[in-house]
């Protein structure tokens, strides 16, 4: 798993949406964690739907396949063998090497999936029973909501430092991840939750971060929903397309 994280995810069995039977979905690049689905998921909907598979894989990353090919009469194969005993550990490794060489050029999209639980990867296999992942010493806990004359949720200032200088070691200097603009002054630029801290207490790391300039930040939260800001790759489209 953790040499070859990537799988891909094709409709079918009992359970299956019929607009998805037979078709490619997803390519998922997993976690090396792995245990209780309650303690991997943080969406009580999503952990009650998924009751009856009570261990889980985390995931990292969801892209969807743009049309969601037809295995058959899209990608050219004979028929649905390649499913066949997938749930018993069966693996033909022809047809998964088949399988590779005609999405190779298929267009992807990130997937928006409910919330995993929030945990720190180091990439590193491990089982989890009841505790999820220790968190490294930078880690600190936000989104605690207290009073002064009006509700403000709480922030933790050397997180975003951190970020930053993350930020100008991978850079050069401190750069918006979505625009490139650049300075050496580290107030010219913020720190971005992807993830809202209105959503609720957390614990966050430095590389939960993204860092914008003041413009792109800004546009990152103009959305319908506020707990769903504009992600990174439609700001690098944002502003490819003249920021229009």
């Amino acid at each position: 798993m953790a040499d070859q994280p990537f799988i891909i995810t094709i409709g079918g069995g009992k359970s299956v949406l019929p607009e998805n039977d037979g078709r490619v979905v997803d390519l998922v690049r997993l976690s090396p964690v792995y245990g209780p689905t309650a303690l991997l998921l943080s969406d009580p909907d999503e952990v009650r739907r998924l009751a009856q598979w009570p261990v889980a894989i985390a995931l990292r990353e969801v892209w969807r396949f743009v049309g969601m090919p037809l295995l058959i009469e899209d990608l050219g194969f004979l028929d649905r063998t390649i499913l066949a005993g997938a749930q018993d550990g069966i693996i033909r490794p022809q047809q998964i090497e088949r399988l590779y060489d005609a999405l190779r050029a298929a267009e992807l999209e990130p997937a928006r999936l409910p919330a995993g639980a929030n945990f720190f990867d180091d990439g590193t296999p491990r089982l989890v029973s009841s505790r999820l992942p220790s968190l490294p010493a930078v880690a600190k806990e936000e989104g605690r909501r207290y009073w002064k004359l009006q509700q403000l949720t709480e922030r933790d200032a050397s997180l975003s430092k951190e970020a930053k200088r993350l930020n100008a070691l991978r850079h050069g200097t401190f750069t918006c991840e979505a625009c490139g603009f650049a300075n050496a002054n580290a107030a010219m630029l913020d720190a971005h939750h992807p993830t809202p801290l209105m959503i609720g207490i957390r614990t966050t790391i430095a590389e939960h971060l993204e860092i914008l300039c003041p413009t792109c930040h800004r546009r990152a939260h103009r959305t319908p929903d506020r707990l769903k800001p504009v992600p990174l790759h439609e700001l690098k489209k944002w502003c490819a397309d003249g920021r229009r």
